[in-house]
């Protein structure tokens, strides 16, 4: 198949009624009567169909690339293969060789040198687009012969060639034992020198071995090994629609159950997807996808499929120090039982593409990797009352950049100022306006940007005063007195590495301020609010009140998960205290509206077991970065399994707590094992239990 086709036969028609499945089955069994089937029908008619079972001689190329595909990927052999010669007078004849039925053996192509001593084309060679690599074909000692004095007898054929690649390779195999046909094929490809023309040709394929550049490709450089899930889907877009999979391999992948509904239709899509590397690299490395196991699907040809990248069509588009990012493609098929009806809808053929693991190689040098480009982000409130002043923090992917800060108003973008943060407010505006603000990151040559929509709701003035109660539609709270007005609102909520969250907000007005800020949480909007503690007014990030001044709550580090909070007035200030927008009330105090941030998951899984040592119970909390199949099981020292916590699918960045209760007579005092197993990470953690 060539490297950039699309793994799908042409379609074929499904049955619409009974007889189109008759129909179609007639014809499948004349075109096996008529090529030399082996039918089990005595008296020999086409229609052995209706009289018996009809099965295909067995193809013996077929089983032969099988063997030889499974023995590479899967068993880590190297197959090193001619590319075959051509006959006196040109012709191509077919030779029983691993080149031409297989892509995963070393295909060795011929070179000579000619008057010149250049490196050229031995002219005999098989031209084919197979052709990984070429070897010196013309005129090779080799141990053909009988007795001794004929040990040095010389020949001529790409069998010659191929034996000096079958040697390099064994170079390679024993410099790096656990090297693959396919990583040994890539590093041939990868260190050949060119044979005549530059590039690669059908003759001598990437080029002419080069031993000593292949050894030293491996011997001067990490080559790490690995296999890796996507972390991000970049794209994906559907390019064949309602494809008949019958005939075509996927068929295989029946759903459970549905074994009796054989007949499959799919959309195929395409899809980008970044995968990182185990280890990152202080440069791009060269990298290529290997044979890796796509599980998850049960088959007719067992219960482990195989994602084969030549395929399937994975192909590495672009890498860099961190990672690689890949392209291939899946099934969303649906199947059918021979009458036509629909057994299972939307099935993905392999899996879809986040739940992928590509097997990689990658050889360069691993460190620290190179500096990300330049980005940039920012942060800060997105609606001011009139004479407002509200402030904006920049966010850039590297250290030590320089700031400019831009304003539009309907008219073009002036300068506001610079630096990381900035202040800006807007007075004595006719009616409401929309602004649009931005910042311009730059360092070393690299720039980047980042803006956001202000609205500025018109109030009649007054610098966050008494007009400040007037506002609508916000997540703010007025507190209303004699002597002025206070306002409380821009209530942020921000997730920060170590697990914790900083939570802000501002106040401004002409009242004095309150005596303190309380501050609520709850896990998610299903639980009960708790309060974390309060903020006096005078600890601020600023000193000015009569401008808005910003106060900060730092949270302890909190579980995995969604996370609200909200800020409450004392309702005891002796003013009423009027709601302005979206605010809520509880008990004593009136809290604005929750705001939600996230605690997410860097890492495959988390697993802790507490308390341990364990007398009667422990609680073991248990989360998945993805939603996959996990089993949770105590076993004893001699293996045996003594408890199941848990066998079945776990969500996704849900903390789960299940529960080891170890009073009952079944345990006794020692040394357990809790292993928990999922779809993409096993780990085991002691557990000591003291009766």
């Amino acid at each position: 198949m060539p490297q950039d086709s699309i793994p799908v036969n042409l379609p074929r028609p499904l049955p619409n009624t009974p007889w189109d499945a008759v129909k179609q089955a007639a014809v499948t069994a004349f075109e096996r009567a008529n090529s030399n089937a082996v039918c089990g029908n005595p008296f020999g008619t086409p229609l052995t169909w209706l009289l018996g079972d009809c099965t295909s001689r067995p193809n013996p190329y077929q089983q032969f690339s099988e063997s030889v595909g499974f023995a590479v990927a899967k068993d880590r052999a190297v197959a090193v293969g001619p590319a075959g010669d051509l006959e006196a007078d040109g012709d191509l004849p077919i030779r029983f060789t691993p080149a031409l039925r297989d892509r995963y053996s070393v295909t060795v192509g011929g070179v000579e040198f000619n008057d010149q001593f250049d490196l050229v084309k031995w002219s005999n060679t098989r031209p084919a687009p197979y052709v990984d690599v070429a070897g010196f074909a013309k005129n090779v000692v080799g141990v053909s012969g009988a007795g001794s004095s004929q040990y040095d007898t010389d020949f001529t054929s790409t069998a010659a060639s191929a034996s000096i690649g079958a040697g390099v390779a064994s170079f390679l195999k024993a410099e790096m034992p656990a090297l693959t046909g396919e990583d040994i094929e890539e590093i041939l490809k990868r260190t050949a020198r060119d044979a005549g023309s530059l590039g690669r040709n059908d003759y001598t394929g990437a080029g002419a071995i080069d031993a000593d550049a292949a050894l030293s490709f491996v011997r001067n450089n990490d080559v790490q090994r690995s296999r890796q899930s996507v972390k991000s889907v970049i794209s994906k877009k559907k390019i064949r629609s309602a494809v008949d999979l019958k005939g075509n391999r996927y068929w295989n992948f029946t759903p459970v159950g549905f074994q009796n509904c054989p007949v499959a239709q799919g959309d195929l899509y395409e899809f980008k997807a970044r995968v990182p590397y185990s280890q990152t690299f202080s440069s791009t490395p060269d990298v290529w996808v290997r044979w890796g196991k796509s599980n998850g699907y049960n088959s007719r040809i067992g219960q482990v499929s195989y994602f084969n990248p030549l395929i399937e069509g994975v192909r590495v588009v672009d890498a860099d120090g961190r990672g690689l990012t890949i392209r291939g493609y899946y099934w969303e098929a649906d199947f059918f039982d021979s009458w036509g009806r629909r057994c299972a809808k939307d099935q993905r053929i392999p899996k879809i593409p986040k739940n992928f693991n590509i097997a990689y190689t990658a050889v360069g040098t691993e460190g620290p990797p190179p500096p990300p480009p330049l980005d940039a982000s920012l942060s800060g409130p997105t609606y001011l009352d009139e004479g407002e002043q509200g402030t904006w923090t920049a966010y850039t992917s590297r250290d030590g950049a320089s700031y400019t800060w831009s304003v539009d108003q309907g008219s073009g973008w002036y300068q506001i100022g610079s630096g990381p943060s900035v202040s800006w407010g807007q007075d004595y505006i006719s009616s409401t306006i929309i602004v649009d603000i931005k910042v311009e990151a730059s360092k070393n040559g690299e720039t980047a940007s980042a803006q956001t929509k202000v609205t500025i709701n018109n109030n009649g003035g007054g610098g966050g005063g008494g007009g400040g109660c007037n506002a609508v539609g916000l997540n703010r709270i007025c507190l209303a007195a004699s002597e002025g007005s206070f306002v409380l609102g821009n209530v942020r909520a921000e997730t920060h590495t170590n697990g914790s969250i900083h939570v802000s907000w501002e106040a401004v007005g002409e009242s004095d301020l309150p005596s303190e800020f309380a501050l609520q949480h709850r896990a998610d909007s299903t639980a009960e609010w708790s309060t974390l503690g309060t903020v006096p007014a005078g600890d601020s990030m600023s000193t000015d009140s009569s401008q808005a001044v910003t106060y900060r709550y730092r949270t302890d580090e909190l579980e995995i998960g969604t996370h609200q909070f909200r800020v409450g007035l004392p309702q005891d200030t002796g003013s009423p205290l009027r709601a302005v927008g979206n605010s809520e009330t509880s008990n004593v105090r009136r809290y604005t509206k929750p705001v939600t941030a996230e605690i997410a998951m860097d890492e495959a899984y988390r697993l802790s077991t507490y308390p341990n040592p364990v007398q009667q119970r422990a609680s073991v909390e248990l989360a998945v970065k993805e939603r996959q199949n996990v089993s949770v099981r105590l076993y004893d020292l001699l293996g045996r399994r003594v408890a199941t916590l848990h066998d079945g699918p776990l969500p996704a960045q849900e903390l789960q707590r299940l529960r080891l209760d170890v009073s009952s007579t079944g345990f006794t005092s020692g040394t357990y094992f809790l292993r928990a197993t999922g779809e993409d990470f096993a780990t085991t953690e002691q557990i000591t239990i003291v009766r």
